[in-house]
């Protein structure tokens, strides 16, 4: 069982890192595209 929480645990970190990095990666790309759209 212990082993089962690790690993989901895992996948949810993994997760959660995945959907930190595509909001911020989309916000940076985002503020880049405006900044050079002036």
């Amino acid at each position: 069982m212990s082993k089962c929480d690790k690993g989901s645990t895992f996948i949810w970190s993994v997760l959660v890192a995945n959907g930190i990095y595509l909001i911020t990666g989309r916000s940076l790309w985002y503020t880049q595209f405006r900044l050079d759209n002036r």
